[in-house]
Formats: structure tokens, C-alpha cells, sequence
């Protein structure tokens, strides 16, 4: 499953339902974990899609979730916000966080971030989250679409997915944060983009400017 919902869109119109849900039903529902601030609902898509996965002993699933940097952070300890991520890092269901270039979408330059989400975690990655920065894996777009400046080519999809799925550990671009140390942050996952290789460093890689230049020497 992908799902690449509204950013920090509020729920107010469904409040009420949602949390009779979440009082009557509990975890027999989409959200026992808890219910974020009205304001942002990002993180009852993620609840949703949670109640949907294939049980483990079923062969279990795994999906990616495109959200912005808020349901990282947002809420201290008891929050709503807080005890969903305690839930799903808990129960060890985030594989992966991905943080993505600004200015990848439409209709917003806001840094955003990939969640993936499994509940048949192999061996060595249970236990762990996989953080990768990817802000600087883009190439300039030749004409904008509204906040959309910036794409990222087949080669940088290429890496960050080599990098999540073939080189877990070790990997240039990524690092892993164990249950505890998430624990002791009261479950706020790391959300600040870091620098990655001196190849990839300070905007577009050395490919992106290759295929820019050729683009300009093209057009002139």
C-alpha cells in the first residue's frame, strides 16, 4: 500500500464520530492508540492504514505513507500524537523514515517524509528504525508546477531504495535509532535533515547538475 494524504488538514468535520469510535471500540478499532490535536489529521491516516494491514501470521504487509514533519514531533508525553508513535514504535511497525527534498509538490515547499510501516520486520531490522535523508538526492526541474521545483531522478529513486532495502546498515545516507534512545526522546522520532555524502552535499548531486548544464547548453 501507498498513501500520500492531505498535509496537517484538520478533522473537525468528523470529530464526533471519530471519537465515538475511538471510546467505544477502542483497540478494536482504527484508534485505540490515541487521537491527535484536531488541527492535524495526518496521523489518523496512519491509524487507518495500520487497521488494514494483512496479520502477521498471515503473511503480514507493509505500506509507505507520505506525511509532513509534524506527526514526527508534535505533542508531548501523554499527547495523543505522543502515544501513537509509542504505539507503533512499540510494536515495532516503523521500519523506515525517509526524509524527502522541499519543494517536491504542487501545492507546497514544505519538507515531507516517507513513514515505512511493516509488521513482518525481518531479524535484523526488528527493533530499529531506519532514518535516511534524502534532501539532497533532487535535480531542478525545467519549468515549475506551482511549489513543485525540484524532482527526484530514476537514480536517485534508485539509491534511497537501495539504500533502505540492500544496505540497512552501514549505508551513506542512513542511520538506525533503537527502541530505547526513542524511549528516552519520548518517542519523538528525528526529524532534522542531516548531510549525507560529500558527493550529494548542498543541493542537487553531481548527476542533477550534469543533466542541468546539458539542459541549458541544449536550450541555448
Amino acid at each position: 500500500m501507498l498513501s500520500n494524504p492531505p498535509f496537517g488538514v484538520e478533522w473537525k468535520k468528523v470529530e464526533k464520530e471519530i471519537r465515538k469510535e475511538h471510546g467505544s471500540q477502542g483497540y478494536n478499532g482504527r484508534f485505540g492508540p490515541g487521537l491527535p490535536r484536531v488541527s492535524d489529521g495526518s496521523l489518523l491516516f496512519l491509524l487507518h492504514l495500520i487497521s488494514k494491514m494483512r496479520p502477521a501470521v498471515e503473511g503480514g504487509s507493509r505500506f509507505g505513507i507520505v506525511l509532513n514533519g509534524s506527526p514526527l514531533f508534535t505533542g508531548g508525553a501523554g499527547s495523543g500524537e505522543s502515544e501513537i508513535r509509542r504505539y507503533v514504535l512499540e510494536n515495532d511497525l516503523v521500519e523506515a523514515i525517509i526524509g524527502l527534498p522541499t519543494d517536491m509538490f504542487y501545492n507546497t515547499g514544505i519538507s515531507t517524509y516517507v513513514w515505512i510501516l511493516s509488521n513482518r520486520k525481518p531479524a535484523h531490522r526488528k527493533g530499529l528504525v531506519q532514518i535516511i535523508d534524502a534532501s539532497s538526492f533532487w535535480q531542478k526541474m525545467r519549468k515549475s508546477l506551482g511549489s513543485k521545483r525540484k524532482e527526484m531522478s530514476d537514480e536517485h529513486i534508485a539509491e534511497v531504495t537501495d539504500q533502505t532495502v540492500r544496505r540497512f546498515r552501514g549505508s551513506r545516507a542512513g542511520r538506525q535509532a533503537h527502541l530505547a534512545h526513542l524511549q528516552e526522546r519520548g518517542f519523538r522520532l528525528p526529524h532534522h535533515h542531516r548531510g549525507t555524502s560529500a558527493a550529494r552535499c548542498g543541493g542537487q548531486d553531481r548527476a542533477g547538475r550534469k543533466r542541468q548544464a546539458e539542459g541549458q547548453a541544449a536550450a541555448g
